[in-house]
């Protein structure tokens, strides 16, 4: 650990705009390979969102080389330059409360997601304590609100739970907390594996939660499951659908989110194909989960 002598002084605040349907990918280049902190500014019903991260000083600007040459291999045609990404030198202590001060309570029907060092009054809701460690899952996403509304709505006490893709844990720790029983969660990152753990021990649920590293492959050793939440993006779906199905028992429940309107159609497809037509369709702004019942 750093001590205050040796923290650097001053850091480089770096912004670029990207389309909504890319943003989580590069979140998650940005939090792997750069940030020291991300905050995302998006303005509803807009196709663009804001990407705002922090770098020590002594970076220097040779990371934009890198991160254009990552964001023009997603997509030839955005056509990024060094222009995009905006750059200018914040003290320490600013840039920390600028990003302390964009996390704030969600409220998401009578669940709460909020940071540690936010305190809420005593309100008759369940409250998750969520370290913004990582790009998603602190309730801001419109696909983490849609799975968890799904799991207020659908979840019963005692039923297994899997959480595929579970970043933070978020998930897995509301499932916990509505007492759902063999609740586990996979995640192909060890530091969100680590970050999940972490969260379930803030929230006194650690014992009753596994995390593994891994995919699909971690359900796929367990007796079939009541309730199967995949947050994740189109083409890991469309490729897995047919196993997360065997991972869930007849009568169970599958949520499918991190999904945007122009994949309805192709999922949709997906489930007939799979002999799954009762479903129900969800959206949060641009963004839509499916609850599929078998």
């Amino acid at each position: 650990m750093k001590t205050e002598s040796e923290r650097p002084g001053k850091y480089i605040e770096a912004g670029l705009t990207v389309p909504v349907s890319i943003h989580e990918t590069v979140c998650n280049y940005i939090i792997k390979n750069l940030a020291g902190g991300l905050i995302l500014e998006d303005e509803e019903d807009s196709d663009l969102i804001g990407i705002k991260f922090y770098l020590p000083e002594n970076y220097g600007l040779e990371f934009k080389i890198e991160l254009l040459q990552f964001l023009n291999s997603i997509d030839s045609d955005l056509k990024f330059s060094e222009s995009s990404i905006k750059t200018n030198e914040v003290p320490d202590i600013e840039w920390v409360g600028t990003f302390r001060d964009s996390i704030r309570p969600i409220f998401i029907d009578d669940v709460v997601v909020r940071p540690p060092w936010v305190s809420i009054p005593d309100k008759d809701c369940i409250d998750l304590i969520i370290e913004p460690k990582m790009a998603f899952g602190t309730g801001q996403h419109e696909s983490t609100r849609l799975c968890i509304r799904a799991i207020q709505k659908y979840l019963k006490k005692g039923n297994s739970f899997f959480d595929l893709g579970c970043g933070n844990g978020i998930l897995s720790i509301l499932a916990s907390k509505k007492n759902a029983k063999r609740v586990k969660g996979s995640d192909i990152d060890p530091i969100a594996i680590d970050n999940a753990r972490e969260n379930a021990v803030t929230n006194n649920v650690a014992g009753k939660i596994v995390f593994k590293t891994g995919s699909i492959e971690i359900a796929e050793s367990d007796r079939p499951y009541d309730f199967f939440v995949a947050n994740i993006i189109k083409e890991t779906i469309m490729n897995l659908y047919d196993r997360i199905d065997k991972c869930t028992r007849p009568g169970g429940i599958v949520v499918l989110s991190g999904l945007l309107h122009e994949d309805e159609e192709p999922v949709v497809s997906k489930l007939k194909e799979c002999g799954r037509d009762n479903f129900e369709i969800t959206s949060d702004g641009q963004w839509i989960a499916f609850t599929v019942f078998k």
